[in-house]
């Protein structure tokens, strides 16, 4: 009787392991405040596991790209070992600080003087004598520069195009054409915004913000993420003897680590044992190391988006008339002297898209559920979705984390071109719309971005409603004055900015969004410095509410 008691006992732990991860997870893009995601989703993931579906863009694409890759881990994990390895997410890239690239990363991104003469370049492009002691020179100033171009991961982290795009300025500035002087103008006032404005999101009033180069190349970026992936995913190296070294480091990692971590962050795990950050930095270091030496791709960056798990990274795209107006519009931009261009750039609302990467047919199973869900069918954030059907990881990297900002658009294909992963900030509806009942949001408290509006209005006709003629108007008037017609379509709601992000409006996209998902993790992170204050944003997240659907306080 005992043995059948137990054998009893140990098949319903067994189930309702099972089932604790059998929900989804939506989760919001935030650019460089990533790591908040960390801490949000390893206390989710202490309690219910590695989700069985992931959604979300820009941003949220890595993080979705990283949990896929742990959830390929052939060890045999508990709950507190999963999240010990989302929390390490963070002190990866702790390690990575320690290597020549890392470092010369740092110095680059911290160096003002480096900055500045940076600047003081673009504004005397003309001066640049290329000669063989000026070059020396700027080697020994941009000696961190010139680590990045030897590394295998980083040799082209600065953008190729913008590259050509100031060596092209240099050119022309010195040919003393008089009638070159407008466009090489127009040109150095643009390299100095690429490196003032990198990062800053302005789509109010930075009229080139679509067209203009970025600094960063986001396929080099693909690459540090891909090997990053393969660590999680415990992808072997060819050389047995030091995978049999990684593999110690991580069996002692997670026996030694875990427990008594279920309350703690990364920082506070290490502060209490310092080992814990030596012996992951160990392996860390050690593979990527031995990856470089043995010129190592990375496999998980090649495969393909769903391949190992049900996930579904989303961009914004522009189609049809859209794509083509957008690349005529590229192509002017590198003769240009208007100081004003780009400030006319508009596409129709009906070409712009939503698009979602994935399984072909699991995209078209949700594209009929959004048409046809009661909760849906009206809804005009559900409207623009659009399958972008198969891709690697690489391509998406490459892709959704591109904002505008970082990035020009970037082509997808012959028929898409993608404005960044802004477009859709709380994907529960496609998560919902693919069968999942159980959807975790992890966002932080307020409305939609401001940056993602502004890029919509600057884009497409998103005005918002003139309220003058609802006036003075009661509640009962109202009501009967909407009565009259479709109640979406008139009234105080009418605009599509109001359809899509007003947090007044009980039917807009984001209200219905919210309201799908099961419970939310509701953090605060728009309050901390990425920069200066990742240990206390990563705190905060992971310490965040976790709300159940009828609590709405995360929207306030």
């Amino acid at each position: 009787m005992t043995k059948i008691i137990i054998s009893l006992l140990a098949l319903g732990l067994l189930l309702s392991n099972a089932q604790a991860t059998n929900y989804c997870m939506a989760i919001r893009g935030n650019g460089e405040l990533m790591p908040a995601h960390w801490g949000a989703i390893s206390q989710v993931v202490q309690q219910k596991g590695i989700p069985s579906k992931l959604s979300g863009g820009s941003s949220a694409s890595i993080t979705i790209f990283l949990l896929e890759s742990l959830a390929m881990n052939p060890r045999e994990l508990n709950n507190t070992q999963k999240a010990l390895l989302v929390k390490s997410f963070q002190g990866y890239f702790e390690a990575l600080t320690q290597t020549e690239e890392g470092k010369a990363l740092k110095t680059i991104i911290g160096d003002e003087r480096l900055i500045r003469k940076l600047k003081e370049i673009a504004s005397n492009i003309e001066k640049i004598d290329l000669g063989p002691e000026t070059i020396a020179v700027f080697r020994r100033q941009l000696a961190p520069l010139q680590v990045l171009l030897n590394s295998k991961d980083l040799k082209d982290f600065i953008n190729p195009e913008f590259v050509k795009y100031v060596k092209e300025t240099a050119a022309m500035s010195s040919e003393n054409r008089p009638e070159l002087q407008a466009a090489i103008l127009f040109r150095k006032n643009e390299i100095t915004k690429a490196i003032q404005q990198f990062g800053k999101f302005n789509a109010v009033t930075d009229n080139t913000l679509f067209f203009r180069p970025g600094l960063v190349n986001f396929k080099s970026i693909s690459r540090i993420i891909g090997q990053m992936g393969d660590f999680y995913a415990g992808v072997k190296l060819p050389n047995k003897k030091i995978q049999r070294s990684i593999d110690q480091d991580m069996s002692a990692f997670l026996a030694k680590c875990a427990p008594g971590s279920e309350k703690l962050t990364w920082q506070q795990i290490n502060k209490q044992r310092p080992f814990c950050r030596q012996l992951l930095g160990r392996a860390v270091l050690t593979r990527r190391s031995a990856a470089h030496k043995m010129d190592v791709k990375s496999k998980r960056i090649s495969q393909r988006v769903g391949q190992n798990l049900k996930t579904y990274p989303t961009t914004a795209i522009l189609s049809g008339n859209a794509a083509r107006s957008f690349r005529a519009k590229q192509k002017s931009y590198r003769f240009s002297a208007n100081p004003n261009f780009g400030s006319d750039f508009k596409i129709a609302q009906s070409n712009l898209k939503f698009g979602y990467w994935g399984n072909g047919g699991e995209l078209n199973r949700i594209s009929s559920n959004l048409k046809n869900g009661l909760l849906t069918k009206n809804d005009e954030k559900s409207k623009k979705f659009l399958s972008l059907g198969d891709a690697t990881w690489a391509d998406v990297i490459s892709i959704s984390p591109a904002e505008p900002g970082l990035s020009n658009f970037i082509d997808v294909s012959e028929q898409y071109v993608s404005a960044g992963g802004w477009s859709d900030l709380h994907p529960t509806l496609v998560l919902k719309a693919s069968g999942c009942e159980d959807i975790v949001y992890i966002t932080r408290k307020g409305g939609e971005s401001k940056f993602a509006q502004d890029v919509m209005e600057r884009l497409t006709d998103i005005d918002g409603y003139d309220w003058s003629d609802w006036a003075g108007l009661s509640a009962r008037q109202i009501v009967m004055k909407r009565s009259r017609g479709n109640a979406r379509d008139v009234g105080p709601y009418a605009s599509l900015w109001s359809k899509l992000y007003n947090m007044a409006n009980p039917e807009s996209s984001i209200q219905t969004s919210m309201k799908t998902a099961t419970s939310t993790v509701c953090t605060n992170w728009d309050s901390f410095n990425a920069k200066k204050e990742i240990n206390e944003l990563v705190e905060e997240a992971f310490r965040a509410p976790w709300l159940e659907q009828t609590d709405q306080a995360c929207n306030l």
